[in-house]
């Protein structure tokens, strides 16, 4: 929405290419994960976690093909650069940070290794997420993935609420700005457009 109305690109394109962001977001998060503990994912999620990133990359593939055609019939997008990859993956890597340091406010001292795949685990989780903002299925999988990393259940809940608490306030806080900066404001979609006077017959001469 943000796109179609402000920078007046197709939603067709606008679309497709938020999907394949997002999947290379996913992607690239999930292998971030296995690098940090593939086998703690495969013990969490079994032949699911493959199965979802045979999803993801088709998904993926899909948009990507139709960002392609609408970039060749003259959408104003972009396919996304190498540079674009790689700043997501830097993106990821910091929030293994917010995961480690909201971990210690509850007392429980991870290393970031164990961050890096906590975050990959709950963030990748929410491709089934229901709940505004993954509730649930967010912590549900942040207590998993602690459990299976040999800490306590308790401890691990508290850890990963913390964690999405903040998450989300930021998020919040971000897109709270980006719906009325910059302009035009997407609060404009929730009033009806101004209507503007309708100018007067023209005066003909010899009239009045």
């Amino acid at each position: 929405l943000s796109v179609v109305r402000r920078a007046g690109v197709g939603v067709g394109a606008a679309t497709a290419s938020t999907v394949t962001l997002r999947v290379a977001d996913l992607v690239t998060l999930a292998g971030l994960g296995a690098a940090a503990g593939g086998t703690v994912l495969w013990s969490l999620a079994g032949p699911w976690f493959a199965v979802a990133l045979v999803l993801a990359a088709t998904a993926g593939g899909l948009a990507w093909w139709w960002l392609h055609r609408a970039v060749k019939g003259g959408a104003e997008v972009r396919t996304p650069s190498a540079v674009v990859l790689a700043a997501t993956g830097s993106a990821w890597l910091l929030e293994a940070f917010l995961v480690m340091e909201g971990a210690r406010l509850v007392g429980l001292p991870i290393g970031y290794q164990h961050a890096l795949l906590v975050t990959a685990a709950t963030v990748c989780s929410q491709l089934a997420a229901v709940a505004p903002s993954g509730l649930g299925t967010f912590e549900a999988a942040g207590t998993a993935t602690f459990v299976a990393l040999g800490y306590g259940a308790a401890e691990g809940l508290a850890a990963t609420v913390v964690v999405h608490a903040i998450s989300t306030g930021y998020s919040l806080l971000a897109g709270g700005s980006a719906v009325l900066w910059p302009s035009p404001s997407l609060a404009g979609r929730l009033r009806l457009r101004r209507v503007e006077a309708s100018p007067g017959p023209p005066v003909l001469p010899g009239e009045g």
